[in-house]
């Protein structure tokens, strides 16, 4: 990991160069950080070297923050886990208002939860 001991993974990795891709160490490869035309980030993904790009069933965290949500899904899927208003929820591609804050929801902090994420990301088995 490269994140500084006082500063969260939002903190350190939210901006970057416009319309760019950087590679940070992480576990036993790199993170993947993809960034925006307004500098945001917008994709996250786990990848063995430099270079290399997410596979199309590979987990990956994708970041729509104007709107509020954040979720981790493959390329390929049509649902996945959805972060939205501090809730965590299983969602699918045809939502349009984010996840649900309802009975199945799970509260989460964005940043622990992100932290979960990104452990599950460098599983072996979720990098298809």
């Amino acid at each position: 990991m490269s994140i500084e001991d006082n500063k969260t993974f939002l903190q350190t990795y939210l901006s970057g160069a416009s319309n760019s891709i950087k590679y940070e160490p992480w576990e036993s490869g790199f993170l993947r950080l993809q960034y925006g035309s307004r500098s945001e980030l917008i994709q996250v993904a786990f990848v063995h070297k430099i270079g290399d790009k997410p596979k199309p069933k590979q987990l990956q965290l994708y970041f729509m923050l104007i709107n509020g949500m954040v979720s981790f899904t493959s390329a390929s899927a049509l649902s996945g886990m959805c972060w939205s208003n501090g809730y965590v929820d299983w969602g699918t591609v045809w939502d349009d208002d984010g996840c649900d804050d309802g009975s199945n929801a799970k509260k989460y902090e964005l940043e622990v939860w992100i932290e979960e994420c990104l452990n599950k990301m460098v599983l072996q088995e979720n990098q298809l």
